[in-house]
């Protein structure tokens, strides 16, 4: 990856906020550099299709639809179980969580 291509995409990054300036340092040559760290506020990034994304809220909602908590200090604004388990990473702890009783039921069926 070239210097300018990186260079490109840093740019781009600070200016939609998801890096900032941290600090800068000198290089061995005495150049200048900066260095980047996430921005100070969180980010969520979803990889996946609109379909997929729907689908597995879809099945949320069919399974938990209803209103679970309210948010403090809200009056009326209400936060669903919905929205509280779909988190990015959801579907990949609970199958580990699956995996893992598997392996825990297997140990104790052989012992």
């Amino acid at each position: 990856m070239s210097l300018q291509n990186v260079s490109y995409h840093l740019d781009n990054l600070e200016e939609a906020g998801v890096v900032r300036v941290a600090d800068t340092r000198y290089s061995e040559k005495g150049r200048e550099m900066s260095v980047y760290a996430p921005a100070d506020d969180p980010v969520v990034v979803f990889v996946g299709t609109e379909e997929r994304k729907t689908g597995f809220l879809a099945l949320l909602k069919f399974l938990f639809g209803f209103q679970a908590f309210g948010r403090p200090g809200g009056a009326g604004d209400e936060l669903t179980i919905l929205e509280l388990l779909s988190f990015p990473g959801l579907e990949f702890l609970l199958g580990g969580l699956f995996v893992l009783g598997l392996v825990v039921l297997l140990w104790v069926w052989n012992r």
